[in-house]
Parts: C-alpha cells; sequence; structure tokens
C-alpha cells in the first residue's frame, strides 16, 4: 500500500514541473507552500512562505487579496479574476479547503494560469453576445428614453414662457424630476448589463436577478407588442456569477420574443419553478410555434440557429449552456401545454448561501405591452 508520504512526495514533484502557479495558504491564510511557476509569478520562496495571502504584492497578490476577501464576506468556496500579464489573459483561482472528517487543516488553494484559448472564446463570445441582445433593445430603448425627455423639454418650454417662472416650476418640477428618474434608471440598467464582469461570484437573491432581466427586457416586449408576464418568484439565496445567469435569462426571453412574433397569442413568461430537494428552478416559456423534435438536440450548438439567414450570430444558446454548466446546473427543453416551449434553468442547491428558498414572496402585476 503506498502511504501518505510517498503520495505527498510524488504530488510535490508533479506541483514542481507544472506550468501554472500553485500556492498553499493555510488556516491562518498565511503562505505554506509555493512551487517554482508561483515563484516567478509572486516571488521566491523565501520572501512569499510565511506572509499574510493578502500582502503579496504585484497584480496577482492584489487578485488573492480581493479573492479572499469576497469568499470571507460570501462564504463562496470558490472565486476567480482575470489579470493581463504581458498582454495575456491570466486567470487567478482560488479553492478553499476544508478539515475533514478527521480534522486535518484547513486552507485555500490558489492556482495562477494562462486563460486556454477556448476559455478566451467563451468569454469574448459571451461579451459578443451581450452587445447582440443590447442591439436587439436599441429601438426601444430609444423610445424609453425619448418619451420622457419629450415630457420635459415640453414642461420646460412651458416655464420659460410664463410670467411667473418660480411658480410653474414649481408645478412642473416634479414630473421633470421623475421623467429624468425615469431616464436615469433606464440608462443604468443597460450600463450595468454592458458592462464586462470580473470572473467571480457573490452571494445575490435569484429571485432578484429574475425581476431585474424581466424588467429589463419588458423595454422590447412593449415595444414589439409581447405580453411580457413574471410568474412567482420566491426568496432563494445563491452564490453565483449573478451576471451569468442574468444574460442566460435574457438571451431565453430575447429568443421567446423572436418565437412569438407571427403568433395570434404573444405571450411570454418568466419565473420560478417549485424546483426539487436537490436543484431551483427558473423557466421561460412562451406561445410560439415551439420547437421541431429533431432540432432539440442541435440548438446548443455554437453557431447553429433556427432563424433566419442574418438574424440572430447562434452562440446565444450554447453561450447560456456553457454559463449554467459552470455552476453544475443544466438547461432543459420541453412543450409547452396549448403549443410552445419551456426552457427551465436548473441550478444545483449546494450554491445554497444559508438559506433555501421559502414559499412564493410575491405575485408581481402581469405586464402588457
Amino acid at each position: 500500500m503506498t502511504d501518505a508520504c510517498e503520495i505527498g512526495c510524488a504530488l510535490c514533484r508533479m506541483l514542481s514541473l507544472t506550468r501554472a502557479g500553485f500556492v498553499v495558504l493555510d488556516g491562518r491564510q498565511q503562505c505554506s507552500f509555493i512551487n517554482p511557476a508561483g515563484e516567478r509569478l509572486l516571488g521566491t520562496a523565501a520572501a512569499v512562505v510565511g506572509r499574510p495571502g493578502a500582502e503579496l504584492s504585484g497584480p496577482f497578490g492584489e487578485a488573492i487579496r480581493a479573492g479572499l476577501s469576497a469568499m470571507s464576506q460570501t462564504d463562496q468556496a470558490w472565486w476567480e479574476q482575470l489579470v493581463r500579464r504581458d498582454g495575456q489573459p491570466v486567470v487567478v483561482h482560488l479553492t478553499r479547503v476544508e478539515p475533514g472528517p478527521a480534522g486535518g487543516d484547513a486552507g485555500t488553494i490558489v492556482w495562477i494560469q494562462p486563460q486556454s484559448e477556448q476559455q478566451q472564446f467563451l468569454r469574448h463570445a459571451r461579451q459578443a453576445e451581450k452587445m447582440v441582445a443590447l442591439g436587439e433593445l436599441a429601438a426601444a430603448v430609444a423610445h424609453e428614453i425619448n418619451s420622457p425627455l419629450s415630457g420635459i423639454l415640453e414642461c420646460m418650454r412651458i416655464v420659460e414662457g410664463s410670467e411667473d417662472r418660480a411658480s410653474t416650476f414649481a408645478q412642473f418640477g416634479g414630473l421633470m424630476q421623475r421623467g429624468l428618474e425615469q431616464i436615469h434608471r433606464t440608462v443604468e440598467r443597460i450600463l450595468s448589463f454592458s458592462a464586462t464582469p470580473a470572473v467571480g461570484r457573490k452571494r445575490v437573491a435569484l429571485e432578484e436577478v429574475v425581476s431585474n432581466v424581466a424588467e429589463l427586457m419588458q423595454l422590447r416586449a412593449r415595444a414589439e407588442g409581447v405580453d411580457l408576464r413574471i410568474g412567482g418568484l420566491r426568496r432563494c439565496e445563491l452564490v453565483l456569477d449573478a451576471d451569468g445567469i442574468g444574460q442566460v435569462l435574457m438571451n431565453l426571453i430575447n429568443n421567446a420574443i423572436d418565437a412569438v412574433q407571427n403568433q395570434p397569442t404573444r405571450q411570454v413568461t418568466v419565473g420560478m419553478s417549485e424546483g426539487t430537494d436537490e436543484e431551483v428552478g427558473v423557466y421561460v416559456e412562451d406561445s410560439g410555434p415551439g420547437i421541431e423534435p429533431h432540432l432539440i438536440e442541435r440548438i446548443f450548438d455554437p453557431f447553429f440557429t433556427s432563424k433566419p439567414t442574418g438574424q440572430g450570430t447562434g452562440l446565444g444558446l450554447s453561450v447560456s449552456a456553457n454559463i449554467v454548466h459552470a455552476h453544475g446546473g443544466r438547461i432543459v427543453v420541453s412543450d409547452r401545454p396549448g403549443g410552445g416551449a419551456i426552457f427551465e434553468v436548473k441550478l444545483p442547491r449546494r450554491l445554497a448561501a444559508g438559506k433555501k428558498p421559502g414559499s412564493p414572496r410575491r405575485q408581481p402585476p402581469q405586464a402588457g405591452p
């Protein structure tokens, strides 16, 4: 039988040869081991071992410090950040190590390695899909901003032409303020969605992610004459990539709006399903024509699209599937009773951040065109 000492020595030899930087932080988050590749990135073992991980210098030290802080605040088990070194993307990954059943040391393992071509492609594809989604929202956003802006300009003209400007401004000032607040909210949503996110996860309320995306997509739904409704939302805190899951929902809602364009009933519903002891579900259903059975196996393939030529990139569902799979989840497609399709994002409850989903929190008012 191979003893633990032999396994440990073999592991040390492997880590000394790998090109990825490897650092071990003990239970006090002090560096207890660094391999040669890690020394080239963070400093010599003599300068690093024994120092707190939060005090390591350079861009990789800053990333480790940010990761330790984020993991401490959210209780999440791992964290990542993308760092540029000599113009090349490098991933800094932290994983928490818990004590075993028989005790043992807790701590954190740090991996620092160049981002692979596949990872870079997926990251660029994800950002490209966000820009495509924003392009589809452009006309609706312009209308959402132009309407209150026209009202503000009209109020200003009335104030300018009034003999008692102070009194007239007091009369119309509230209307102008509400119009500006509406414009501000719209712009904030767009800027928040369009930004390139930092890699990592944090504690979020899943129902708020669903609600925020649905509010943003109401802009396009109203412009397209589609009845976008929000189903029951349940209180559910998870540690996840909120931007990524939000993008998944936006992709699914965009596809659903496209699917109902030529239907007599143009309805899309997004909400949270009952789920199981193992999974939490978020669904998007539409009253469209549904998906042909022979296409279901292909819809998640990169660059595959059933839309007319020139419409869609064929990456939306592929990117969405990769984001969900990275969370240990899956996307399930089924037929909707009465016609149409249902896409359900199933996320594992092991992402739960200390709380389980409870009873329905609220039933938002149904929003139509």
